[in-house]
């Protein structure tokens, strides 16, 4: 029995077999007793979560965490499933190419002395991949989003104050988008 017919003997349902099939070739260079030792719980999990995925892009990257489940070679977190099902395709892009590089920001803020606090930032430099994503109006929420995931995060490495005629006006910060040890463990789980 190849790998493909034990994986659909595991699932008892012929509605992935398709899908299944598209990728028979690559299925089965793995070594068929992992598919014996796989859980049948985590099996299902992955593919409650298929119908979900249905661009060619998002396919790929789901495939990966199956091949990676079934080869057995790097340690998996059930959460990774979840997680990449919850994220946006540009959210994965974002992802993806902080695997390799970070992304730096300078942004300046005003400082309002009448209320003690900084108003008005701005961004006034940044490396951010903005022509990666294909709705770019959503580019904060996808950080916002991605940083609550615990998959990014945004420290700011220097302060500097912006001084006008002797009086502190406002602060310029210099900052860097980077992966998190888990959002760096999910992307080479997902990229790889």
């Amino acid at each position: 029995m190849n790998n493909l017919s034990k994986l659909l003997t595991i699932l008892e349902n012929e509605d992935f077999s398709f899908y299944l099939k598209n990728q028979e070739e690559r299925i089965n260079l793995l070594p068929s007793f992992n598919i014996d030792e796989i859980s049948k719980d985590l099996l299902k999990l992955y593919f409650q979560f298929l119908p979900f995925n249905s661009s060619k892009t998002r396919q790929d990257y789901y495939f990966n965490i199956l091949i990676k489940i079934l080869s057995k070679n790097t340690e998996f977190f059930r959460s990774y499933i979840i997680i990449f099902n919850e994220l946006e395709e540009d959210e994965l892009f974002i992802l993806n190419h902080l695997k390799n590089s970070e992304i730096d920001i300078i942004d300046e803020l005003d400082l309002d002395k009448k209320n003690n606090r900084f108003i008005n930032r701005r961004i006034t430099r940044t490396t951010f991949p903005i022509e990666i994503l294909s709705h770019k109006e959503n580019e904060k929420l996808y950080i916002d989003h991605l940083t609550s995931k615990n998959l990014i995060t945004w420290p700011i490495n220097k302060q500097d104050p912006i001084i006008e005629n002797n009086s502190q006006t406002g602060v310029r910060r210099f900052s860097k988008i980077i992966l998190t040890s888990y959002g760096k463990s999910f992307s080479e789980y997902i990229f790889n």
